[in-house]
């Protein structure tokens, strides 16, 4: 079996119970949130910052589910791939596609936090220039994308390629 098979299989399975991890956290925050929420009597109207929390105890347990079975599946798919099952193949292809959507939208999303936080920020006694902080912050989320998309594409590449697709057709021949 090639070295870059296990390599990718047990990526896979590693962040795959990583992300259940994070949905089994996520249900408990969901669940805080709702609690907090209602106990101190607060709605999201009028006040800021409360509308996302208000969402999260709406909508994080649905979250937590999702992250919950994607995780699951790469699990999953990961152990099968190590044992070279072409449906595993696809799967992890297509988690590593998900993945790389998941960062690009998680980019806008850091794009339009950062640029709303650092717009009107102020301290006391500190001359801020929105423009730079701005800057910075698109540099830090430029990176952090960098970082994760780069692997993630070379895995994709990993993935369709000939060494993985002989491995695969090899186990085929010998079945």
């Amino acid at each position: 079996m090639p070295a870059g098979v296990r390599l990718v299989a047990w990526t896979w399975i590693v962040s795959g119970a990583l992300i259940v991890l994070a949905g089994v956290s996520t249900a408990q925050l969901a669940r805080v949130m709702t609690s907090m929420m209602g106990e101190a009597g607060l709605g999201a109207g009028g006040m800021p910052g409360l509308e996302a929390m208000a969402g999260m105890g709406a909508h994080g347990v649905w979250w937590a589910a999702l992250q919950v079975a994607v995780g699951a599946l790469a699990v999953i798919a990961g152990v099968y791939f190590l044992k070279l099952r072409p449906w595993a193949r696809n799967a992890l292809e297509a988690l590593s596609w998900l993945s790389v959507l998941s960062v690009v939208g998680f980019g806008i999303l850091w794009h339009r936090a950062w640029t709303a936080l650092t717009a009107n920020l102020q301290v006391p006694g500190v001359v801020i220039d929105p423009a730079q902080l701005q800057l910075a912050g698109w540099i830090i989320g430029a990176v952090a994308a960098i970082i994760v998309v780069v692997p993630l594409v070379l895995m994709i590449r990993y993935l369709r390629g000939s060494t993985v697709r002989r491995a695969i057709a090899g186990v085929k021949g010998s079945e």
